[in-house]
């Protein structure tokens, strides 16, 4: 997929943790690319754009969050002229993610997006093109990579039709065989196919559809699907459309449960300092573009948003 080769300068920036980072490591190491380690919990975003110049990096490997992070705080102009791929992962992509790609990297550079998981591997693969047709917010996670095939289930573990969002689970036998030491985790969400002993399945947790091309399209975490008032709300949809409020740098959405059934959604929002942001601006921007029982009932502002080690 990616063409590395020894000229290739590729970024390590994950956690040894995760598969991302076995992936990253192995990709460049066994196939001669030098492999450039930042120290992100350590250094922080700041410097990682210098870096990425300094270190002459032809492969920018990347959670999209990081990613789009990073890309928000580049000056007007700035371009990465020695990057010829991006590769996005661990969570859902979106076209401003894209928008920013094509603003500050070389025409002929590529970016890829890939749905995987420490669980699965690689999962799903598409390389977004310039000028690609757009639908919703979400980048869509592309098609199966040969050895995995991608079940969408309803409730009662049947598949969807065409176009209906479902469960999304992994059927391969090239995924892991459960937590180790932990089979309370493992059984709600590992288990065997019955045709064949040899193949696996893996409830991610997630949502999806699937399009009329074949691809995936993420629609959220199930455990980001709430009800507010008997309606489904997504939360990364709310968050989504406060980031899109010029001078809101990180917004966060969260049903709290205020009492007696009464959950309502709560927005957390970080304004960029200096900036033009205003609560009545994100307000009359939100009631604009969600329904009434999507929008944030109470909201708070921060300084910035808490985030764990990763």
């Amino acid at each position: 997929y990616f063409g590395i080769g020894p000229t290739d300068r590729q970024s390590l920036v994950y956690t040894p943790a995760v598969f991302g980072s076995q992936r990253d490591t192995l990709n460049a190491l066994l196939n001669g690319a030098a492999l450039c380690h930042y120290p992100l919990r350590d250094e922080g975003l700041v410097g990682l754009a210098d870096w990425i110049d300094r270190s002459g990096i032809t492969i920018f490997c990347s959670i999209a969050s990081v990613f789009r992070q990073m890309s928000a705080t580049l000056a007007e102009g700035r371009t990465f002229s020695q990057v010829r791929l991006v590769k996005c992962g661990g969570e859902a992509t979106y076209w401003e993610d894209v928008d920013r790609f094509e603003k500050h990297f070389r025409s002929d550079a590529r970016l890829f997006c890939g749905f995987s998981m420490t669980e699965t591997n690689l999962v799903t693969h598409s390389f977004v093109s310039r000028g690609q047709a757009r639908r919703g917010s979400r980048v869509p996670l592309g098609i199966p990579v040969p050895g995995k095939e991608v079940l969408l289930l309803d409730e009662r573990g049947v598949p969807v039709g065409p176009g209906e969002t479902g469960a999304l689970c992994v059927r391969s036998r090239y995924i892991s065989t459960g937590y180790v030491g932990r089979p309370d985790r493992s059984a709600p969400v590992f288990s065997t196919d019955p045709e064949d002993p040899g193949i696996r399945l893996f409830a991610t947790g997630d949502l999806a559809v699937r399009l009329a091309d074949g691809s995936i399209e993420f629609k959220g975490r199930a455990d980001l699907q709430v009800k507010i008032r008997g309606f489904r709300v997504d939360l990364v949809e709310i968050e989504q459309e406060i980031l899109a409020v010029d001078d809101v740098v990180e917004a966060a959405a969260a049903a709290q449960d205020f009492g007696a059934g009464d959950k309502r959604v709560v927005g957390y929002l970080v304004f960029r300092p200096g900036g033009n942001a205003t609560l009545a601006r994100v307000i009359e921007h939100l009631e604009a573009r969600l329904p009434s029982h999507a929008l944030p009932s109470h909201y708070r502002l921060l300084g910035s948003l808490p985030q764990t080690q990763n």
